[in-house]
């Protein structure tokens, strides 16, 4: 009797251990199935982001000399964390003659903030570089730099460009609203996401 009960016991482990087996083989199974499906996801997103215009962005070594446009740089920097006195959104316009800084204190500001992780996106127009020259590139660069930062604006932004293929070359108001603006909205998080 004590040998059956053994046999038993015996068999018992050997069906608890298949058991578990089994489970961590189906757990395995459906992680790989999982990874799978998000690989063919983003497969999928770069192929429809890859339709945006990388063009314009900040360079580091176009930045502001060391302790110069300071005052410029701290009324910037306390606009963005100000929000309760311009509102939510509100554009900063930073203007002047040609050659005064203006390139470097965007430059700046884009690198202070991509180090912060809050740049969203900066674009630089230039007359004498095609594609920076006019505005037909501007929110398809910015969609893309937001897309690469950050995985709800990706979502809205792909989803935008498969729900209407003509965005690409519809008008700029379209274009902000779908691949810019929209996207946005549905990321919004506590703090801001600086654009230049």
């Amino acid at each position: 009797m004590a040998e059956k009960g053994f046999s038993e016991l015996k068999l018992d482990l050997v069906e608890t251990k298949e058991a578990a087996i089994s489970a961590d083989h189906q757990s395995e199974l459906t992680l790989i199935s999982y990874n799978q499906t998000k690989f063919k996801q983003i497969l999928s997103h770069v192929g429809v982001l890859s339709q945006l215009a990388a063009i314009a962005t900040w360079n580091s070594h176009h930045v502001c000399l060391e302790n110069t446009r300071a005052s410029v740089l701290d009324d910037v920097t306390r606009w963005v964390h100000d929000v309760p006195e311009h509102g939510p959104n509100a554009p900063f316009f930073l203007s002047g003659r040609a050659g005064t800084g203006k390139s470097s204190v965007a430059n700046s500001l884009a690198a202070q903030y991509d180090s912060l992780g809050s740049l969203g996106s900066a674009f630089f127009f230039d007359r004498a570089v095609a594609g920076r020259n006019s505005p037909g590139g501007l929110f398809k660069s910015v969609a893309r730099e937001l897309a690469a930062r950050n995985p709800i604006i990706r979502e809205a932004v792909v989803a935008a460009l498969k729900r209407d293929p003509g965005l690409l070359d519809a008008d700029f108001s379209r274009q902000f609203a779908s691949l810019v603006r929209d996207p946005c909205y549905k990321a919004a998080t506590g703090s801001p996401i600086v654009m230049i």
